[in-house]
């Protein structure tokens, strides 16, 4: 899984590629908390390059 995160205007856009299953759902909640933790509240999630979501 590859995470790419940008802020563009008022928002954070996180774009996911690969597969999200129970190994790699940990780092993408670890990446969203820490987000959150820093104070951001918008966020878009492209998940466009996703192959699998389990």
């Amino acid at each position: 899984m590859e995470i790419d995160t940008a802020k563009e205007y008022n928002k954070v856009v996180v774009s996911v590629k690969g597969k999200i299953d129970a190994v790699t759902a940990p780092e993408f909640e670890k990446i969203l908390s820490d987000l959150i933790i820093q104070g951001e509240k918008a966020f878009l999630l492209n998940f466009s390059g996703l192959e699998y979501i389990s």
